[in-house]
């Protein structure tokens, strides 16, 4: 399995002697993978989701892609407020150059489609490396 695991200090309440997971952040294959100066550095997918959901309460969808090696796509319906989509737009970027990330991240609005063939990623890394 792929699963990025944020593994727990404590031991498991049954017992067992092995490490236990606190929680899963996400797949490791959609870790966001971007330059800075001091080199490349790893954001992941929960952090960055975090980023997009607490900007703004009236947030309920969105991609939030990283389509080159320094450009990021935050997508959001075109019914959501322009208000609640500055905020997150201005979120992810101040998360990223707080990481001294060097990208560009462009807000879309548009239609956001329900993708039935597989199940729903709204954080993707779609970097050929990554995979």
């Amino acid at each position: 399995m792929n699963d990025l695991l944020r593994l727990s200090e404590q031991p498991c309440s049954c017992g067992s002697p092995l490490r236990s997971v606190d929680e899963i952040v996400g797949r490791m294959d959609d870790v966001f993978r971007l330059a800075s100066a001091n080199g490349q550095i790893l954001v992941t997918p929960d952090v960055l989701r975090n980023a997009v959901l607490k900007a703004d309460r009236r947030i309920d969808d969105f991609r939030l892609v990283q389509t080159g090696p320094d450009r990021v796509e935050l997508r959001l319906p075109p019914m959501l407020a322009n208000e609640a989509a500055a905020a997150a737009h201005q979120a992810v970027r101040a998360l990223l150059e707080a990481r001294t990330a060097i990208v560009t991240v462009a807000l879309i609005r548009a239609p956001l489609p329900l993708e039935t063939g597989r199940k729903l990623r709204r954080v993707e890394c779609r970097l050929e490396q990554a995979r």
